[in-house]
């Protein structure tokens, strides 16, 4: 099974080459848009499912405000057979698969902000084969071009305790096209763009 997985195309997504998205499972992990209004959403979902995949699975990112939200867009993805995920699971020949689009603007260490991380990522499972979300744990691969790590640290506590054999997310342009193996979970970010949101690589592969 070749899984492709890309993320943070943020409208660009014309601007990658089609024939390295040949794949059994293609999975965009967020950021397809910039603005995330209907057009853009429309723009995205009518170029995803042309692409030479199987199975398409998607998880919006935090640009993607309509792919989330607009009922008439996720039913639109539905009707294409595009695997929009939120907090949900699914199955794709035996492979174990769950994506959660939350995505949160900064480390806060509040009391009620631990609660609502802690909230956002309890449904993960155990025994996953990929685990997408748009935002990485909290100190991995997760650096901005300053040094701060942007990660979730509720999310990474997690992962650990439910152990995905690979964790998928991009948000953060700078680790883009980098794999890290921390225990036995296998963590990429699949970004496409640098923080100067130029497009400067293609989808990174998997191979269950």
């Amino acid at each position: 099974m070749l899984i492709k997985c890309i993320a943070d195309s943020h409208n660009h997504h014309h601007h990658l080459d089609l024939t390295d998205l040949e794949c059994d499972i293609l999975i965009h992990a967020g950021d397809a848009c910039t603005k995330g209004n209907y057009s853009e959403a429309m723009s995205f979902l009518l170029w995803f499912v042309k692409q030479p995949a199987k199975y398409k699975i998607l998880v919006p990112g935090n640009h993607d405000n309509k792919l989330r939200t607009h009922t008439e867009i996720l039913k639109l993805a539905h009707d294409m057979g595009i695997h929009l995920l939120l907090n949900d699971y699914i199955e794709i020949k035996g492979l174990k698969i769950f994506g959660n689009s939350t995505t949160f603007w900064s480390e806060d260490d509040d009391t009620d902000d631990s609660e609502r991380r802690i909230e956002a990522w309890k449904d993960i499972p155990e025994g996953l084969d990929l685990l997408i979300t748009h935002m990485p744990p909290r100190g991995i691969l997760d650096a901005n071009k300053e040094g701060l790590e942007c990660g979730c640290t509720k999310l990474l506590e997690k992962v650990k305790e439910v152990k995905p054999y690979h964790h998928i997310f991009g948000h953060i342009h700078e680790f883009g096209g980098r794999r890290k193996r921390v225990g036995n979970t296998h963590f990429i970010n699949c970004a496409v763009k640098n923080e100067y949101y130029i497009t400067v690589r293609g989808a990174m592969e998997i191979e269950l």
